[in-house]
């Protein structure tokens, strides 16, 4: 054991180590790599002897950052809950991080090209000289992991909890070590078997007609903000053609907003299921030049960079640049093209420029990575009678709901459920999918009580700004 690299904000007791393993199993003479690990042991005497272990999304995200709210959510009051930074990430040895970028907030304003490029290629030959073997980190290595580590602590089953890219490890695990999983949960599902570059122009635009059509359907908002499609692609095309400057005390003076910054504003935004109620108002403050809340939002969507993963880079602290590039150069670049791509994102005209530069500039970085190219195994679905949760939000703009359905599709003891009204990461995102989750991780050999989505009727949109910004984020 050794002492924990953070300060928890609670009196839970918390225990942490590293766990050596060798950075490239397949290479007897592989250097060893050390990864952070967190146990939040449970008070109970009587503790169910399998534990929790949780998988953090990105990839690239880092899981020890997020303690607090484990140690918040209770999950340890009568097991023990494992949380490890994964390989190249967070507190582990070693980081992927590329400080290099050091306009971490690129992927939101847009900044030049030329600039990520310059800054990503800094990373990549820093990692190289520092004899970083970057085809070492990806999916199955980190499988192998979770692996060692049940194996290390003496575990005979584990409880695996994944979200986002999470869960993409959870169906790794399942597939090359299902001996060790007593049951899994999968929230906000990414499987091995979906395109995540060709799919994402129109699981953004499902996404965002959510809102159109959410506020179509409730009287309030339908009566309030009855032009709110046409409103938000208008904006699209106009601030595209001549952008909103916005004055930001908090960045040194005016920040630039095209269309396509009003774009990766909303896509963030619908991960939160608290947020998302605001978002016609947002919508229609700003065709009307009112342009307060769209200054909320986006400080917002700056420092929520901070706390969420968003299967997107972006240079804070704790999130690692590296191994998103490493885990998709390899597992997902090799099985798409350039044309699929730029069909798909011609077919929503609407978002087609956003998608197009942003696959553009992973496919040149995936040129210079060099991570290598996974077996077709990892563009395959994964076929498991381990009993699996799935959880899935209608709002997700990122991993939507038919992602969860394909995963569940070749899961023979599998439980899927969608939930009206919640964008990403559903079971942290309200009481009714949180004790969903806990009632499957008690019994899961039965189907959970899942009688309180009976009172969920979706968004409960606003006129009136009434989401507490300050309290997102502890303050």
């Amino acid at each position: 054991m050794a002492s924990c690299p953070f300060e928890p904000e609670s009196d839970a007791t918390i225990e942490c180590g590293y766990l050596v393993v060798p950075e490239d199993r397949t290479n007897a003479d592989s250097p060893e790599i050390e990864l952070a690990v967190a146990i939040i042991r449970s008070p109970d005497p009587a503790k169910a002897p399998d534990p929790i272990l949780y998988l953090e999304g990105g990839p690239g995200g880092t899981a020890l950052y997020t303690i607090d709210r484990w140690v918040q959510m209770g999950l340890a009051s009568n097991r023990d809950v494992i949380v490890m930074d994964q390989r190249g990430t967070g507190f582990s040895r070693p980081t992927l991080d590329c400080p290099e970028v050091s306009n971490w907030t690129y992927r939101y304003l847009r900044s030049p090209e030329w600039f990520m490029r310059d800054s990503l290629l800094k990373c990549r030959n820093r990692l190289g000289r520092e004899d970083v073997n970057l085809r070492a980190y990806n999916s199955a290595a980190n499988a192998a992991d979770v692996e060692d580590l049940r194996r290390a602590l003496g575990y005979a089953q584990i409880n695996l909890y994944g979200i986002s890219y999470g869960t993409r490890l959870a169906l790794t695990v399942m597939r090359d070590y299902p001996e060790g999983l007593r049951s899994v949960v999968l929230d906000s599902t990414y499987p091995p078997n979906v395109d995540l570059y060709a799919e994402m122009p129109s699981n953004t635009v499902r996404a965002f007609n959510q809102i159109f059509v959410g506020c179509a359907a409730n009287a309030v908002c339908s009566a309030n903000y009855p032009n709110l499609e046409t409103d938000f692609y208008r904006l699209i095309a106009d601030l595209n053609e001549d952008p909103l400057v916005l004055s930001f005390s908090e960045f040194g003076g005016g920040v630039r907003i095209s269309g396509d910054d009003l774009i990766g504003i909303f896509f963030l935004s619908l991960y939160d299921t608290e947020l998302i109620p605001m978002l016609p108002l947002v919508i229609d403050s700003t065709a009307k030049q009112n342009y307060e809340p769209l200054q909320i939002l986006m400080l917002w969507s700056l420092l929520r960079g901070f706390q969420a993963d968003t299967m997107q880079p972006f240079d804070v602290d704790g999130f690692s640049e590296g191994m998103y590039y490493s885990v998709l150069c390899r597992e997902e670049m090799p099985f798409t093209t350039e044309d699929a791509v730029e069909a798909a994102a011609a077919a929503r005209p609407e978002v087609e420029k956003y998608f197009v530069e942003g696959f553009d500039l992973d496919m040149i970085m995936c040129r210079i990575w060099k991570a290598g190219e996974s077996g077709a195994i990892e563009n395959q679905a994964v076929v498991s009678d381990v009993p699996t949760l799935v959880l899935a939000g209608d709002y997700d703009p990122i991993t939507p709901p038919q992602w969860g359905q394909i995963a569940a599709e070749t899961l023979s003891n599998g439980y899927y459920y969608e939930f009206p009204g919640f964008g990403h990461g559903v079971s942290v995102s309200g009481a009714c999918p949180e004790g969903i989750t806990r009632a499957f991780i008690a019994n899961p050999s039965q189907a959970p009580d899942t009688s309180c989505m009976a009172g969920l009727t979706g968004a409960n949109f606003q006129t009136e700004w009434r989401f507490d910004f300050w309290e997102q984020f502890g303050q």
